[in-house]
């Protein structure tokens, strides 16, 4: 659905807008038109009073006007997406893969960069607005990712290990699924904003291999389940969880890409 008519430019009174807001729109090719501007600027606002834009090292908001707005990293100038062999994008809906060779590349290594994601003290998370049951993860690298149901309907996140662990049941991919490590011990597993279970393994060295949206680094094999919202970064508390449930929502509502 298109977001408003009239258009908010670069050049004009900010209106009250954030900081980070208005650098994102400066970064759009095509200004974003003044309702989506309020919305997006709304999202900012709830999530730097949620406590949890600081935590953040990577803010893809793919559910988006157009594919340029779509590969931007709301947090900052770095980290853009490089869409690798045409994945599919969807107006106001996000990314999806092939399920062949497509994916999106977010160029940021987590174990490199030297940003808010550390050994213990990480989180991954996405939006998934299609199901599907597949053993491969909507974002991530062999020790990093999320996977919002698996063959046997199970959702599974890796932080610092290296292995996908399974939380509890998910039968429907869809919806905000995700993961927080906040010590060396064990992960616990969100879906919605709420807890799914803790589970425990030991973590491991940080991946020096850059962060896939739509497949795991390393697996030849991307999902295509398609992705409206990925980011990662140091760990969140279960109410940041809950919070961001909430903000990404009413985001998605707005444009119909929930």
């Amino acid at each position: 659905m298109q977001i408003g008519v009239s258009t908010w430019y670069p050049d004009q009174p900010s209106d009250g807008f954030d900081q980070a807001s208005a650098a994102l729109f400066a970064r759009m090719t095509t200004p974003p038109t003044a309702a989506r501007a309020a919305l997006i600027d709304t999202m900012v606002k709830a999530l730097k009073a949620a406590g949890i834009w600081d935590k953040m090292d990577a803010l893809y908001v793919m559910a988006a006007a157009d594919s340029q707005s779509a590969g931007l990293n709301w947090k900052s100038s770095s980290y853009t997406l490089s869409p690798v062999n045409s994945p599919t994008f969807t107006t106001d809906r996000g990314y999806r893969s092939d399920g062949v060779t497509a994916y999106l590349e977010t160029n940021c290594a987590v174990g490199t960069i030297g940003g808010q994601f550390s050994q213990n003290s990480a989180h991954a998370a996405v939006w998934i607005n299609t199901d599907q049951a597949v053993d491969l993860r909507d974002m991530g690298t062999p020790f990093m990712g999320v996977n919002s149901r698996n063959s046997t309907n199970g959702l599974g996140v890796a932080l610092n290990a290296a292995e996908t662990i399974v939380a509890a049941a998910a039968s429907d991919a869809r919806g905000y699924s995700g993961g927080l490590r906040n010590n060396s011990a064990s992960i616990d597993i969100y879906k919605n904003g709420a807890l799914l279970g803790n589970r425990l393994v030991a973590s491991a060295a940080m991946t020096t291999e850059t962060v896939h949206i739509c497949k795991r680094n390393g697996n030849p094999s991307p999902t295509t389940r398609r992705v409206a919202v990925g980011h990662f970064g140091s760990a969140l508390t279960p109410q940041n969880f809950a919070d961001a449930y909430t903000i990404f929502n009413t985001y998605l509502t707005a444009v119909g890409g929930a």
